[in-house]
């Protein structure tokens, strides 16, 4: 009896193991088992190859109690296909469509939808739900990491890209844009309500459109080298000449024959116009190299400028400031219209002016110039050495470092025993005509000491290229500036300020901050809808490309953007700002 009961129990064990081995999994387990506990990016083999996995995909998935979202346990859903068609849409943006395993989506789909044939006489069988399940957490991992590039973070670190570059980006809550996404079943919709909404944007994107069917109606010639073209040049160059000016809209025609008449003039000015260029009319070295870029150049050109368009906060504010250092311009925006715009003058290309956002919160009139320790010591010291009544003649005083500062008769300092490299005075010029901060300066507090100002050297806006400055940014019309950011109802105007003693600095709060962005753009569309190219000053251009240019390895890993996408900040320590502060001058 006993052998009996021994003998049954050990068949119910082996029937229940055999019950128990032949329940299937479902996809909402695998799901869990394999998801389910990370907190840092990790790697799941799906369908035979490995995907890299991030952390807002493991949050995703445990909101819901690890229920799959793109299929409902047989088949998958309609919103799998929304994705699909939102990741063939990435061109149009500017992104490169071999991010997205789109490729490995499609054959996943095709072997879910269409299992294996049943045998005759019988129904066809249900997807494998392992299939079902790995294919749920692939398309919801490509969901992540295409929201996450729509939303400026393509980029791990911008500064690894552009080390001169530190706007915040905008916040991204990625589990809760895939959660909303998904119960609203609105997939495409979710994901381009990330991309930027500004007018300039969409107008860049719209240029790409342009530019890449040109490129696929072969783009534009050549024009070989050669002596300048001007008008009454004649011969085959001028011919290609006028077929490049045509392939870009430059010229209505490419016929017209070989000679450089007034209609090919005033194609070669607008070009000129549109590339930074003197507007002279003459095909020099400068204009010959500009028109021989290829189209494909230009393309990744706009491409990248979308790209750091995606960078920035949804909302640059109401009312703002908008310096373009490579395009050395500025203006003004109110209620999406441009009130004010004008000329600048950027760093050298050695101390270049960084990309930020600040507040201007007040101004500075008839301000003191407190020179710089870097600038003391390599520039105006051996002035000095030379001259000892340098100081007076440019009108600066020189005093202690420490605080208080005492005044120094520099007459009794030999400068000769001055040690550049470690300046122990404190240079200040005062408030006059040869001040370079001119006659007001727009403080925007950040940790570059950069600000916007007057200058004396006003001839330097009449310059095609503009990069005099040690970082700071020098405005063609500070009195218009002033007066608008302070408002009509101020006691500051033009007309007050030429009453200003010289010797008296005056700080001015203004009745509202205004925010103050600091970018870099070397492609843009103006307000007449032709497309404005500008040369690479500080080469962050070709910095930007090397992370478009490197090796993907979207087939076998997808989503690293970064460890922490939830928050705005650039999520790194950047280089220290001490060489930028102490380079600061105008």
């Amino acid at each position: 009896m006993r052998c009996l009961k021994i003998f049954l129990l050990l068949a119910l064990m082996a029937l229940a193991g055999r019950l128990f081995a032949a329940a299937p999994i479902t996809p909402q387990q695998w799901i869990r088992d394999h998801v389910a506990g990370y907190e840092e990016p990790f790697t799941l083999t799906v369908g035979g190859k490995m995907l890299r996995v991030c952390p807002a995909l493991v949050a995703f998935y445990r909101d819901r109690d690890y229920s799959p979202a793109w299929t409902d346990g047989h088949a998958p859903l309609p919103r799998a296909n929304q994705l699909v068609q939102a990741l063939k849409a990435a061109p149009h943006e500017g992104l490169d469509p071999a991010d997205y395993p789109l490729d490995r989506i499609d054959t996943s789909l095709t072997e879910v939808l269409h299992p294996k044939v049943a045998a005759p006489g019988t129904s066809a069988p249900d997807a494998d739900p392992v299939a079902l399940a790995e294919l749920d957490v692939l398309l919801s991992q490509t969901f992540l990491r295409y929201a996450s590039h729509l939303g400026g973070w393509r980029v791990d670190q911008p500064n690894s890209a552009d080390p001169d570059w530190f706007v915040k980006r905008p916040v991204l809550d990625l589990p809760v844009t895939l959660a909303t996404a998904v119960a609203s079943d609105r997939i495409e919709e979710t994901l381009f309500a990330l991309l930027p909404q500004h007018p300039d944007y969409v107008r860049l994107k719209e240029a790409l459109a342009h530019y890449r069917a040109l490129a696929a109606v072969g783009g534009w010639p050549r024009i070989p080298e050669g002596p300048k073209l001007r008008l009454g040049s004649r011969g085959p160059r001028v011919s290609a000449l006028r077929a490049r000016l045509a392939a870009e809209g430059f010229l209505a025609t490419a016929h017209g024959g070989d000679l450089f008449d007034e209609s090919l003039h005033q194609g070669v000015r607008t070009f000129l116009r549109a590339h930074g260029e003197e507007p002279d009319g003459v095909v020099g070295a400068s204009a010959l190299e500009a028109l021989n870029i290829p189209l494909e150049a230009r393309i990744r050109q706009i491409e990248i400028n979308l790209e750091r368009w995606r960078w920035l906060p949804r909302d640059l504010g109401k009312r703002h400031i908008m310096v373009n250092v490579a395009g050395y311009d500025l203006e003004v925006v109110d209620n999406a219209r441009k009130v004010m715009t004008m000329r600048v003058v950027v760093g050298k290309p050695y101390l270049r002016t960084p990309a930020f956002s600040a507040e201007l919160s007040y101004l500075v009139l008839n301000p003191y110039w407190n020179v710089p320790p870097t600038i003391a010591g390599k520039e105006i010291l051996p002035e000095l050495r030379k001259s000892p009544d340098y100081l007076t003649r440019h009108n600066m005083e020189v005093s202690t470092l420490s605080v208080p500062h005492q005044e120094i008769n520099p007459a009794g300092i030999d400068w000769s025993h001055v040690s550049a490299a470690n300046f122990p005075y404190r240079l200040r010029q005062r408030p006059g005509q040869k001040n370079p901060l001119g006659t007001v300066k727009f403080m925007l507090p950040n940790r570059f000491n950069v600000y916007l100002h007057d200058t004396s050297q006003r001839n330097l806006f009449a310059r095609t290229e503009r990069v005099f400055s040690h970082g700071c940014i020098r405005v063609e019309k500070p009195i218009e500036l002033m007066e608008y950011v302070l408002g009509p109802h101020s006691r500051w105007n033009r007309t007050t300020l030429k009453t200003l003693n010289d010797q008296n600095e005056h700080i001015v709060g203004l009745p509202q901050s205004i925010p103050v962005h600091i970018l870099y753009w070397t492609a843009w569309v103006d307000e007449d809808g032709r497309v404005q190219f500008r040369k690479d000053i500080y080469g962050r251009d070709k910095l930007l490309e090397a992370t478009r240019v490197a090796p993907s390895n979207s087939s076998t890993s997808i989503g690293t953007w970064a460890d922490h996408p939830n928050t705005g900040e650039n999520g790194h320590n950047p280089p220290p700002v001490a060489r930028l502060v102490a380079a600061r001058k105008m």
